[in-house]
């Protein structure tokens, strides 16, 4: 007589159910952050909105615009939807915030699909997080959409509704602003739309 025994079938049943439901979770999980509930909007009304294109130039080669748009506090969001309006060879543009006389930082991304984190002071760049590659990012002329987040000290950026990013920034507070930058080729301008800002 064989000594083994087959488990009981109600244990077969449990653990059936157990897997359907962990992978149910997963599939769900997958499709809430496909529509974007890793990167949430705050839930507070924004401070301020700006539907229609703002526009940079950029005349000279490696040179940067900054337009600025206001003080904010040490917690804030900022989002906007930005492209080149015309671009040969590279370029990069983002959101400034930070901004005191003629220092600020950037959450930046260029035409080749890469983004930064860049400290500009005086004209002069540092990387606080150094261009790389970036695979949600949308090359060329096309749209993409920036979002950035502070709270104190700690910042978290996300691109097309992907997360991309958390560094420290120690310098709260300050102006927000919008940052054009002619890297290389010929580049005559770029166009920020749906801007929104909120914060505390």
């Amino acid at each position: 007589m064989d000594s083994q025994t087959s488990p009981p079938p109600y244990l077969w049943r449990s653990a059936l159910l157990a897997l359907t439901l962990a992978l149910t979770a997963g599939a769900a999980l997958a499709v809430a952050i496909g529509a974007g509930w890793h990167a949430p909007h705050p839930p507070s009304p924004p401070a301020a909105q700006q539907a229609g294109p703002l526009s940079l130039q950029v005349t000279q080669p490696h040179t940067q615009t900054l337009l600025l748009l206001g003080d904010v506090g040490e917690t804030f969001a900022f989002e906007a939807t930005a492209m080149p309006l015309q671009s040969s060879g590279r370029s990069g543009y983002g959101l400034a915030f930070g901004c005191r006389a003629d220092r600020c930082a950037v959450f930046a991304v260029d035409t080749d699909g890469y983004m930064a984190v860049l400290q500009i002071d005086g004209g002069q760049e540092t990387p606080l997080v150094d261009w790389q590659l970036f695979p949600h990012i949308r090359r060329g002329q096309a749209a993409n959409r920036l979002r950035l987040a502070c709270a104190d000290a700690s910042c978290h950026g996300w691109i097309n509704d992907e997360y991309a990013v958390t560094f420290v920034w120690p310098e709260a507070g300050g102006e927000l602003g919008l940052w054009g930058c002619r890297l290389e080729g010929v580049q005559v301008g770029f166009a920020f739309q749906d801007l929104t800002i909120w914060h505390k």
